[in-house]
């Protein structure tokens, strides 16, 4: 005998399978580098340090558009700055960044359905 209850649709989430971290010392200079990496690789979140980034350059043009970025920038002398980068197709349900001399970003991700 079949059951009567409705069949449920299996849900398939996509999950963050590599998450890669380095110190670039200097994005600008490591940017060739980098973009091999993430063409090869194709991490799901990828992590830097040292990043030596202003916010007057704006958002990193890397990653052929398939990352979001959040940036935590040293705000009063050069050096240091940190960088988080997720696949687009990884759903960040929240993002918190100092405000203090520490510079530190937390992204909380989520499995996203396909």
């Amino acid at each position: 005998m079949e059951s009567s209850r409705p069949k449920v649709k299996e849900k398939v989430l996509q999950e963050v399978n590599k998450i890669w971290y380095t110190n670039v010392n200097g994005l600008m200079s490591k940017r060739l580098e980098l973009e091999n990496l993430l063409e090869q690789e194709k991490p799901g979140m990828m992590i830097l340090t040292e990043t030596k980034w202003k916010d007057e350059w704006g958002i990193p043009d890397i990653g052929n558009g398939e990352y979001d970025f959040w940036i935590r920038n040293r705000k009063d002398k050069d050096g240091g700055g940190v960088m988080i980068m997720t696949g687009k197709n990884i759903r960040v349900e929240k993002v918190e960044t100092s405000e203090n001399m520490a510079e530190v970003i937390k992204v909380e991700e989520t499995p996203r359905e396909l």
